[in-house]
């Protein structure tokens, strides 16, 4: 544990106060040599609270290679998440399309669909399948199709 440059019992270093830029690198380069200070040569957990947090990330994209996880609490310079009413994001057509698809439709979907001709073509299609278990399936689609629930047949 330590203090960053300037805060609780550290130095008071003077920064370039007209670029923020060589001001952030200072905290950073202070932190990377800290690590080098203490001869830490595997990855550590980094944790910054407030500003330090902000300095962690910073450190943590130099420095990545370093870093086993980096936890940021109540940390500083981060906007907070917008709300989703903030966004006003609107979900293109071909995804909502393909959202409904495969909300909706089945496997069997374009079987059921064709009717009677859905079983003969499923039939073209049975090779891969056992025929025993043929007339379970189109009791399932039946069942599916008709808002039947499957349990039903376990009954009967």
């Amino acid at each position: 544990m330590f203090d960053i440059l300037g805060f609780g019992r550290s130095s008071r270093p003077s920064f370039d106060q007209t670029n923020a830029i060589n001001a952030e690198t200072k905290f950073v380069e202070s932190i990377e040599d800290w690590r080098i200070a203490v001869d830490l040569q595997t990855k550590f957990y980094l944790i910054g609270h407030g500003f330090g947090a902000y300095l962690a990330t910073l450190y943590t994209m130099r420095y990545g290679q370093f870093i086993k996880k980096l936890i940021l609490l109540d940390p500083w310079g981060f906007n907070p998440k917008p709300d989703e009413n903030q966004l006003n994001l609107s979900t293109p057509l071909w995804i909502k399309l393909i959202a409904y698809i495969t909300q909706t439709w089945t496997s069997f979907s374009a079987f059921r669909y064709l009717g009677p001709l859905g079983k003969q073509r499923f039939i073209i299609l049975k090779s891969r399948i056992n025929s025993h278990h043929i007339e379970l399936i189109f009791w399932n689609m039946h069942c599916l199709q008709t808002s039947i629930q499957i349990d039903i047949m376990y009954y009967n």
